[in-house]
């Protein structure tokens, strides 16, 4: 006899979320930012509004919007990252995936990384990238990172709204 045991996925990610979580804590607090950090993802966000999902991993917090998929089924879709590699010793990474970029358009987002005392850097495979200081004060970049969120999220929603409209 073989004695097989299911597997909870909903438990698993639970645990993965949690581990997640409690490693990039870890990671935080040695790099000493974490309180930075933390105001930084607020402003996002706040940006982004409800819709957005925020998922972590070992070194950051990701966002998700849904979307539907061709087949017409719900799925969410990372659009940006807040990621703290710890070999950039407290330097922030803002990952724009390249539907966000659409989203919000490549003018504002080097707008705000420009307010932000940084600069876009658009990758060749369709993503790209803004770096911020993370042991800098988060008021220098809160506002800016509202208004990303704020312009991704228009962006998504104007790109829902003319799904539907061409579903009808």
């Amino acid at each position: 006899q073989v004695e097989v045991r299911s597997r909870n996925p909903e438990s698993q990610a639970k645990s993965t979320k949690l581990d997640n979580i409690a490693k990039f804590d870890k990671l935080l607090d040695k790099l000493g930012i974490a309180q930075n950090y933390e105001m930084l993802i607020s402003s996002m966000k706040q940006g982004l509004g409800d819709s957005a999902y925020q998922w972590p991993n070992p070194v950051g917090y990701s966002f998700y919007l849904r979307e539907i998929t061709d087949d017409g089924g719900p799925t969410q879709r990372s659009y940006v990252a807040l990621y703290a590699p710890e070999a950039k010793k407290g330097r922030i990474q803002i990952c724009l995936q390249a539907r966000a970029i659409l989203a919000a358009t490549e003018g504002l987002i080097k707008k705000f990384a420009s307010d932000m005392g940084s600069a876009f850097i658009s990758k060749s495979s369709g993503w790209g990238e803004i770096w911020i200081d993370g042991n800098k004060s988060p008021s220098t970049y809160t506002d800016a990172l509202t208004k990303l969120g704020q312009a991704i999220s228009a962006g998504w929603k104007n790109k829902m709204e003319n799904q539907a409209k061409t579903e009808d």
